[in-house]
């Protein structure tokens, strides 16, 4: 009997043929069927007496074949009719061009069938039931059946036979690697439990049970793999250590030369810095603020201090019209002629980093790209290209102008399904004379989530869309977070084109950030594409590919080889394209994990540069022990907050939720954003939110539950931004009236030239200049907590003078104490020592993972100090201030 551990390939006969398909789903060695986990089960549990069914069920019947036999039609299809029976009665059964079956089933038979129950001319009848002969060991009806992720010729009940031989006969060689001690403290049951769970479970709380089991192996094993690459890279991995004392008066005159001092806390991660540098380990550091905190004077510190050690620096990033516009031209005459050309946030973001104009932006691109060119822009509904709703005249504004400003295309999405946030939009979009590509949300569900976000809901959605009147031109399902799987993908795609006809154009966006998107694509295209050319794809080029983008152009090209399908293009223009893009993007930073496949996303779905950005910013405020205990808390935030899309801005709404619950107790701290989206203020959820979640949204942040329109409570904005246009002495036009609704007081510090490019490049070596005279340098030098003062000369730095440090007096400040419940950043402090303060007040106001947390006075009293600044991090239990 061969070993869990014998490859497949070895074993001859069907399983050598289907080796190469096997391999595709993973299936290696005999033990990978047994971790070829189900995506989905169909639900044959409900066993009755043939005459007890009704209409509509979906049941299991077992009884004797009366008859079976080939039953040919006027328009020559051959069925297959049998009529069986028990000892309460008979049902007819239909199958359709499956001649094999009468070959398969006698008269006499004892036959167990799984269906859904008809009625045709006044006969219940069950068509192209699932089946199995005998009376024992029944795995495909008559129980929770186990679907499988399957291939081209590698169907769920050929799976299903050969887990359910491997559980008989090969179970006892798995070896469960968790310590019974550990098992008990987490309430797991054991591997072998697990597994034939998760495969052939008896009820549902057999399969939470057994899925339980196997996530927290999984993310067990991720973290485990995760420190032993740490540990292998901090042992292994070495680099030259920075001299930071040879040059410590180089360091100190450039410090002296900016035109302000340094904060003590800047000071302090500067020190931090030097000393992650001065070790023969890379540093592995991010450096995070609030705007205006200084975050770039430490950077160039550091930069500074590298480049007097020859290494080049990094800083931080977003692109330069003038810098891609050579890139588009090369699309244009590789034949690209659709691209997206903004919106989303890479409207903001202009006006924020680049000190451009979008709109500018807009109209070097339709002048590159030509007239023809069909230049595509995201909108996020009644959201626009912001995160928080617009009133409906800045949504008719923004048709306006993107049209005026040579878009042709507005993709536009609501993160709720909520085909009413999409009307007015639409309506705006099309009436511009844009081309309107309306949007269902995609993602998978965490484990242990049910409802929605299946194809049946989407399909449900799009009929919402083709009943309601929204007017389209096509239709995208768009996967933010790129988590949906390549089945559901093509289940939907299907029964898109079933109901759109071939004449509508249907698209796929996703990205490659769990690592399916070709498999995804290739699902949409087999599910959706026609002859006639109706369907479109997302794709990207090098470097900015792969990971949290989209595939590669060349590698979806390469993927369709030798099926029905191709993208129509001369792939040697396109290599020439991407050379010319390389060229382009080589002076600027991209992030390694901006481009790297993360496995842990399916069980947590967010767009890839959020989770990254999440985990950074744990690991900044050394929470990032926690984070398995987040990933958990999703599947209930989800679950709780009503099944809306991770895609902006609920994909952040669901992490500060999880977030908040790990850190501060369950459900103890409800976050703003999550808050107004459960009380209804964004729109209806796909299911329901919670009632006990509701209720304390609605006390905690004082709101009533919404369930009206969120535009109809929203106050003109075109008079507001006008006002501000006119108070800040600016030009009143449409375009300045868009860019401060939308960009708030950044806005209106670009509209008045005080912005200043902050993007990220990889400096060029440059020669150090130095002018001026260099005093001595003095410094303060603590050694076994013993301070001297240290004077070095100019030049040289050889130590001139050293003498004991004065002791600091001691000050002791008495009063009560107010301290931190959470780790975070100060971002505002909103009173002072000697200021009085009632019960209540805010007293300063802490950030962490993008949430602001207030801390408040508890009871009437008088500030005595604040003890710490702007910028500084704190952690749990650190004193905030002290009160009387």
């Amino acid at each position: 009997m061969p070993s869990l551990k014998t490859n497949v390939s070895s074993l001859g006969g069907i399983f050598k043929r289907y080796a190469t398909s096997l391999e595709k789903l993973g299936i290696i060695n005999l033990e990978d069927f047994l971790y070829h986990i189900p995506f989905r089960y169909d639900d044959f549990s409900l066993i009755s007496k043939i005459g007890q069914i009704q209409e509509g069920e979906t049941v299991t019947v077992r009884g004797e074949v009366a008859e079976i036999k080939n039953q040919y039609t006027r328009r020559h299809f051959v069925l297959q009719t049998a009529r069986v029976k028990d000892k309460t009665g008979e049902l007819d059964i239909v199958w359709f061009n499956q001649p094999y079956i009468v070959k398969s089933i006698f008269k006499g038979d004892f036959i167990s069938l799984s269906g859904k129950v008809d009625k045709k001319i006044n006969k219940l009848v069950m068509q192209s039931p699932d089946f199995e002969l005998g009376d024992n060991n029944f795995i495909h009806t008559g129980r929770l059946v186990p679907i499988y992720p399957e291939t081209r010729g590698v169907s769920s009940k050929w799976i299903r036979r050969q887990v359910f031989k491997l559980l008989q006969e090969n179970l006892s060689e798995i070896e469960d690697f968790l310590p019974d001690e550990a098992r008990a403290r987490n309430k797991l049951e054991n591997l072998k439990e697990a597994i034939s769970k998760i495969h052939f479970p008896q009820n549902l709380n057999d399969l939470e049970e057994s899925r339980r089991r196997l996530a927290f192996d999984e993310l067990f094993l991720i973290q485990m793999s995760s420190s032993l690459r740490r540990m292998e890279w901090e042992s292994n991995l070495k680099s030259e250590s920075f001299e930071i004392r040879k040059n410590q008066n180089k360091i100190d005159g450039f410090i002296k030369k900016l035109p302000f001092i340094l904060t003590n806390a800047q000071k302090r991660t500067v020190d931090e810095i030097f000393k992650d540098l001065s070790k023969e380990k890379p540093m592995n550091r991010l450096l995070e603020g609030d705007v205006g905190s200084g975050k770039t004077v430490v950077a160039a510190i550091a930069s500074y201090l590298a480049y007097l050690n020859g290494f080049q620096s990094v800083f931080g990033a977003r692109v330069l019209t003038q810098d891609f516009m050579p890139a588009v031209a090369a699309s244009v005459e590789a034949g690209i002629m659709h691209m997206e050309a903004g919106g989303g946030a890479r409207f903001q973001s202009l006006f924020f980093y680049c000190n451009e104009s979008a709109f500018n932006m807009m109209d070097t691109f339709r002048k590159i790209a030509g007239p023809d060119a069909d230049l595509q822009s995201l909108a996020r509904g009644i959201n626009v290209v912001a995160l928080s709703q617009s009133p409906k005249d800045i949504i008719n504004l923004h048709a306006t102008l993107f049209k005026k400003h040579g878009m042709t295309t507005i993709r536009n999405f609501d993160a709720l399904n909520d085909i009413q946030n999409l009307e007015y939009s639409g309506e705006c979009i099309t009436k511009a004379g844009l081309h309107h590509q309306v949007c269902i949300t995609l993602m998978d569900l965490p484990e242990e989530c049910e409802e929605a976000h299946t194809a049946e809901f989407y399909l449900h959605r799009l009929k919402t869309i083709l009943d309601s009147g929204l007017p389209y031109d096509s239709i995208c399902f768009k996967d933010a977070s790129g988590t949906a799987n390549p089945q559901k993908v093509y289940d939907t795609f299907m029964g898109a084109r079933k109901l759109l006809g071939d004449n509508v154009l249907l698209w796929y966006h996703t990205h490659d950030t769990a690592g399916v998107g070709v498999s995804c694509y290739l699902g949409a295209i087999e599910g959706g594409a026609t002859k006639d050319d109706n369907f479109g794809i997302d794709l990207a080029k090098s470097p900015v590919c792969g990971g949290t983008s989209q595939p590669d152009i060349i590698s979806m090209w390469h993927a369709l080889k030798g099926m029905d399908w191709t993208i129509d293009v001369d792939v040697m223009k396109i290599v020439k394209a991407e050379t010319v893009f390389e060229e382009c993007m080589k002076d600027y930073f991209i992030p390694i994990e901006a481009k790297q496949v993360s496995p842990i996303i399916p069980l947590s779905p967010m767009p890839g540069g959020a989770l990254t950005a999440n985990t950074m910013m744990m690991r900044d405020t050394g929470t990032l022990h926690l984070y398995p205990q987040v990933i958990r808390e999703m599947t209930d935030v989800v679950k709780k907050g009503g099944f809306a899309t991770s895609v902006t801005p609920v994909s952040q709404f669901y992490f500060q939720q999880a977030y908040a619950n790990v850190t501060q107790g369950k459900w103890k701290k409800i976050t703003q954003g999550y808050g107004d989206m459960v009380l209804g203020y964004f729109g209806r959820t796909p299911s329901k939110p919670d009632p006990e979640i509701i209720k304390l949204a609605e006390k905690q942040l004082g709101k009533k539950p919404f369930d009206g329109h969120p535009l109809d409570i929203l106050e003109p904005g075109i008079p507001v931004a006008t006002k501000i246009l006119q108070e800040n002495k600016l030009e009143v036009t449409d375009e300045n009236i868009f860019i401060a609704y939308a960009c708030g007081e950044k806005g209106i510090e670009f509209l008045h030239g005080k912005m200043k490019e902050n993007i990220r490049k990889i400096s060029k070596e440059t020669e150090a200049k130095s002018t001026g005279t260099k005093s001595p340098g003095n410094y303060t030098v603590t050694v076994d907590g013993k301070s001297f003062n240290v004077t070095v000369a100019e030049g040289t730095g050889a130590v001139q003078i050293i003498a004991h440090a004065p002791s600091a007096p001691v000050i002791t400040i008495k009063g009560e104490p107010i301290v931190a419940s959470l780790p975070g950043a100060v971002t505002h402090i909103e009173a002072g020592a000697g200021d009085k303060v009632k019960e209540g007040e805010t007293i300063l106001v802490l950030e962490a993972m993008k949430m602001e947390y207030p801390v408040k006075a508890t009871k009437d009293c008088k500030i005595i100090a604040i003890e710490v600044a702007v910028g500084d991090n704190v952690k749990n239990g650190d004193t905030l201030a002290m009160i009387e």
